[in-house]
C-alpha cells in the first residue's frame, strides 16, 4: 500500500524520478493517477511511461529482450517510441514516430518507425540515427498500416489512392463515385463515406498487413472483407482466398477457424502451414462476433482446409475497435498488442495467459486516449553515440 501512495504522487507531479510498474492498482485502472501515467527525469528529456502490471511470470523476462511500444493518442502531447526492458523500465525514447517495430535488413536489426506526419518510414540503426527513409512513389499515398522488410533484401509498403469507381468491376451503389483503393509497393463491404468526394471515398479493402513468402508470393489482410488473400507476386492472380464472403478452405473447427472479423497483422509460419491473425472481433458496419483475440491456424493448401490451433484471449475481454499486433516469439509464447486499448499481454504457446500489462486507465480504453498500432518483443543491441543518460 505504501508503494502504491508514494507511486500515485510520483504520477500526479510528473515525477522527476524512475518510477516503477505498478501492480494490480485500481485507482491507476481508474484513472486517479492521470490519464496518461507517464514521468520525466532528472538527467533526461525522455518521456517513460508507468505500467500497471495485472499478471507477471518469469517467462516474460529476459535481460536481453526488449518491448517496442509506440505510444500516441488524445491524451499523448508528444507522440513518440519506448524501448522497455521487460520488467517495464525506460531504456530509449524518441519523439516524432507513431509506430515503431525491429526488423532485420541486409543483416542489419533497425528500428522501423514511421514518421509522426505519416509521410516517411524510417529505419533507425543501433547507433539511433535515421540510416534510410523510405516513401511511396508513382503518385500513391504512404498508409500507415505496414512496412515489411523481406528475406529478400526488399522493403513491402502498403499504399492507397481514391480513383473513380467502376460499377461493372465494384458493383458499388450507384451514388459512389470515388473509392479509397488500396496497394502495395515493393522496392527493388464499403465502410462509412458517401463516395462524393476524396475524403468520403469508402475504403473497399482496407489492405492493413502484408508479408512475402520464401516463394515470393504475398499473404495479405482485407480488414473490410474479414479475409485473408494470397496473391502470386509474378502474375498479380489472387491464388486463394481465405474466410469472407469468397472463403476458399473447409473450416474443419466447425466455422472457428474462418470467423474472424476486421482483423489485423496476419503472417506466415513454417513455410505458410501456420498462419497467426489479430482478431478484432468487429470491423465498422458489422456485428461483433467475439472478445478480441490472437488466433493460429493450421493451413492445408492442397487439400484446401483450415483449422484452429490455438486462440489467445484479450484478459480483460477487451474488444479492439482498430489497430492491434500478434506476435510469436521464437520461445513460442504469443505477444497481442490492444491497439486503441493501452494494454499488451504474453502468452504459453498454449494459450494461457503468462503476463498483462496496462500502459493506461482500463477506465479510458477503447476511447484513444492513449494508443498503440502494434506493440513487438525483440531481442536488440543499441550502440549510441553519446554517453547513456542515467534515471532518476
Amino acid at each position: 500500500m505504501i508503494l502504491k501512495i508514494v507511486a500515485l504522487l510520483l504520477v500526479a507531479c510528473e515525477s522527476l524520478a524512475d518510477a516503477p510498474p505498478l501492480y494490480q492498482s485500481r485507482p491507476y485502472d481508474l484513472g486517479a493517477f492521470d490519464r496518461w501515467p507517464h514521468q520525466l527525469y532528472h538527467s533526461s528529456n525522455a518521456i517513460g511511461p508507468i505500467l500497471n502490471v495485472h499478471k507477471e511470470s518469469v517467462q516474460c523476462y529476459n535481460g536481453s529482450i526488449y518491448t517496442v511500444v509506440p505510444n500516441w493518442g488524445n491524451q499523448v502531447n508528444i507522440p513518440g517510441v519506448m524501448l522497455l526492458d521487460t520488467k517495464g523500465y525506460l531504456v530509449w525514447h524518441t519523439s516524432g514516430y507513431v509506430t515503431a517495430d525491429i526488423q532485420s535488413f541486409r543483416g542489419e536489426n533497425y528500428i522501423v518507425s514511421l514518421s509522426e506526419d505519416s509521410s516517411y518510414y524510417a529505419l533507425i540503426n543501433s547507433r539511433y540515427e535515421e540510416a534510410h527513409q523510405i516513401r511511396s512513389g508513382n503518385g500513391w499515398q504512404l498508409d500507415a498500416h505496414e512496412l515489411t522488410l523481406s528475406p529478400s533484401g526488399t522493403a513491402l509498403l502498403v499504399i492507397n489512392g481514391v480513383f473513380a469507381v467502376n460499377q461493372t468491376a465494384f458493383q458499388a451503389p450507384l451514388e459512389v463515385e470515388l473509392i479509397l483503393d488500396a496497394g502495395f509497393e515493393e522496392y527493388y463491404h464499403f465502410q462509412p463515406g458517401d463516395g462524393k468526394t476524396e475524403k468520403t471515398a469508402p475504403d473497399l479493402f482496407h489492405v492493413n498487413s502484408i508479408d512475402k513468402d520464401d516463394l515470393g508470393n504475398y499473404p495479405i489482410s482485407r480488414r473490410m472483407m474479414s479475409s485473408i488473400v494470397y496473391v502470386d507476386s509474378r502474375t498479380g492472380a489472387v491464388i486463394w482466398k481465405l474466410a469472407g464472403k469468397a472463403n476458399m478452405f473447409k473450416d474443419l473447427s466447425g466455422g472457428a477457424a474462418t470467423d474472424f472479423n476486421g482483423q489485423h497483422h496476419s503472417r506466415f509460419h513454417e513455410n505458410g502451414r501456420i498462419v497467426s491473425i489479430f482478431d478484432n472481433g468487429n470491423c465498422p458496419g458489422r456485428p461483433v462476433t467475439s472478445p478480441t483475440r490472437g488466433l493460429t491456424l493450421f493451413l492445408d493448401t492442397e487439400k484446401m482446409t483450415v483449422q484452429l490451433q490455438h486462440e489467445y484471449i484479450s484478459p480483460n475481454n477487451v474488444l479492439t475497435d482498430n489497430s492491434g499486433s500478434m506476435q510469436i516469439l521464437d520461445s513460442g509464447n504469443v505477444v497481442l498488442g490492444f491497439g486503441l486499448n493501452a494494454n499488451w499481454a504474453e502468452y504459453a504457446s498454449n494459450g494461457s495467459l503468462l503476463c498483462n500489462v496496462h500502459m493506461g486507465p482500463q477506465a479510458f480504453f477503447d476511447s484513444g486516449e492513449i494508443r498503440s498500432y502494434r506493440i513487438s518483443k525483440s531481442a536488440w543491441i543499441g550502440h549510441p553515440q553519446a554517453t547513456p543518460e542515467c534515471c532518476g
